[in-house]
């Protein structure tokens, strides 16, 4: 054993008779920690996707269900497509074009809040 060994055992002793722990408590705690390190079940690598598969599966029923009600069902990532299509540099207003839609949005709003207070879900106009 050598000197920087023996150096850092007595360290240790009075580490723990600092602490009020035997020697013997602290081997047990030790091999406990040599245990703990030790286990690796089998079960602990195995991932459960039934989860997953069960939404997947839902999910597939639900579409079909959805076609069979509204023949266009399929054709739900149509918007994606258009989306794609649409050319921000083709889009030309005027002033005039401008201030008349902002106009009829501002009456749509208002027609809508008298609409709601009318339902009593707003509390002031």
């Amino acid at each position: 054993m050598s000197l920087l060994e023996r150096e850092r055992m007595r360290d240790a002793e009075k580490r723990r008779a600092e602490l009020g722990f035997s020697r013997d408590e602290v081997d047990e705690w030790e091999e406990e920690l040599e245990f703990e390190d030790d286990y690796d079940s089998e079960m602990d690598d195995f991932i459960d996707d039934s989860a997953a598969d069960d939404e997947r599966a839902l999910r597939r029923e639900l579409d079909s269900a959805c076609q069979s009600i509204n023949k266009n069902y399929h054709k739900k990532d149509m918007w994606k497509i258009r989306e794609r299509l649409i050319n921000e540099r083709d889009m030309e207003s005027n002033f005039k074009q401008i201030d008349m839609e902002e106009r009829r949005s501002r009456r749509q709003g208002l027609l809508e809040d008298i609409r709601e207070a009318k339902k009593g879900n707003s509390e002031v106009i």
